[in-house]
């Protein structure tokens, strides 16, 4: 029980720690970037650095990946825990362009990129460790805990802006009142540090260990038998990416800074909804263990956010807060019914001997493309179109993860029977 705690609250810190970026990107583009700049371009900028830890994430997903087949999940995940605290730590003592020129966002970019290297190795070790231990036919709902987890940790990213940006006034929030949370990102070590004294490997990873640890083992994934899987991973994750860092990192600056007037309280609406999508990712999870068929749960969510998408991006412009509010909370609604359908639907393409592997590296490339630069992307179409547009971004990648699905192959849907049983009820399960 202590192991899955600690789990747990890893990845929550975790994600914390990634995310409370993206909620003061506004604060951060004026602080290390030069003054004075035309439109939004250094809330562009600072956005530009955001996405940029998501370019680091496919390696981070390789070396990750490569680490939890040969030499056991427990060990990817805390050392991904471990290497987020301290970049997070540093970004709260960087000096400012102000002081230092060109070195502070120089500085910015190095801390962000370690970032970057340890998220692209934490959420699919946490999935994979987290589904080799259960029921498969219950996928959806553990395979949804770990984004639960995740959610958690950008509530409370979100929910401590919100706090900050009432507590202190424009100055005050400039000067330092942003390094807090970043200063804050240290308690992350001790989830890691927990789970490497006292945690233990499986079985079953340990013979996963001995069957990849061979000859060719990094290139395992690009075979020719699993390259069709490996590009449908990639294609999948895409609409999800998009939408997450647009409905849940970017919304709240937008309704906060760039919408005209803001919409009263864009941080607390921000956060009631992630707060929300924890439940609804156990529902989407749920639902899909219930219902089975995950090419349709993925297909009725996909068309459902290619349609809202500009539309409900307009009406969440207007500035009235019941309507961000309901606008946000149908987002998340469909988002969570993909995820939910989608994690298993992953999982079960690949074999065990290549499957964190083969996850991480598609999931971290759909990622890096299509979610980093979602904020970045969405701020430059209202600069330079109308409040609509960031949602047509929405658009193209549902019709791109659509795409994935009509080319992933058949699935059986009997549980599997071999390597992939779940462990004995006396299992310390853990939920990373």
């Amino acid at each position: 029980m202590k192991t899955s705690i600690a789990g747990i609250a890893g990845n929550v810190l975790e994600w914390y720690d990634f995310s409370v970026f993206g909620y003061f990107s506004d604060v951060i583009g004026h602080v290390f970037f030069p003054p004075d700049q035309k439109g939004h371009a250094a809330l562009i900028e600072s956005f530009a650095v955001f996405g940029g830890a998501f370019l680091v994430r496919p390696i981070g997903g390789a070396i990750f990946g490569h680490m939890g087949d040969t030499i056991g999940r427990k060990n990817a995940l805390e050392t991904s825990i471990l290497l987020m605290a301290a970049p997070t730590f540093a970004m709260g003592c960087l000096p400012s362009y102000a002081a230092v020129g060109w070195l502070a966002p120089v500085l910015l970019i190095c801390m962000r990129l370690l970032q970057g290297l340890s998220v692209g190795g934490q959420l699919m070790s946490s999935v994979v460790f987290t589904l080799e231990r259960v029921d498969q036919r219950r996928w959806g709902i553990w395979g949804s805990s770990v984004y639960a987890a995740a959610g958690a940790g950008v509530s409370l990213g979100s929910l401590f802006s919100y706090i900050l940006r009432e507590a202190l006034d424009d100055e005050q929030l400039r000067s330092w009142g942003w390094r807090l949370p970043f200063l804050l990102g240290a308690f992350g070590v001790l989830p890691g540090l927990y789970l490497r004294r006292s945690g233990e490997e499986t079985p079953k990873e340990e013979t996963q260990k001995e069957e990849t640890q061979s000859r060719g083992a990094l290139a395992e994934p690009f075979a020719l038998d699993n390259r069709r899987n490996l590009l449908v991973a990639a294609l999948l994750p895409c609409l999800p990416a998009a939408t997450y860092y647009i409905v849940f990192i970017w919304l709240a600056v937008y309704m906060e800074t760039i919408v005209s007037p803001p919409v009263p309280h864009a941080f607390m609406i921000n956060t009631v909804v992630n707060v929300l999508s924890i439940l609804l990712a156990f529902a989407g999870g749920a639902l899909a263990d219930y219902y089975g068929n995950y090419r349709a749960l993925m297909t009725i969510s996909a068309v459902c956010l290619a349609i809202v998408g500009p539309l409900f991006l307009h009406l969440i412009g207007n500035g009235h807060p019941g309507v961000a509010f309901a606008c946000q909370a149908v987002f998340a609604i469909l988002l969570y019914v993909w995820n939910g359908a989608m994690l298993p639907f992953m999982i079960k393409s690949f074999p065990p001997r290549v499957r964190l592997r083969s996850l991480s590296i598609g999931y971290n490339l759909a990622l890096s493309i299509c979610g980093g630069f979602s904020p970045f992307a969405a701020t430059l179409l209202v600069d330079n179109f109308d409040n609509s547009t960031p949602g047509y971004v929405i658009t193209v990648f549902a019709l791109v993860s659509l795409l994935g699905l009509s080319i992933a192959p058949n699935q059986n849907d009997e549980p599997e029977t071999d390597t992939q049983q779940a462990l004995p009820p006396s299992t310390d399960l853990e939920l990373t």
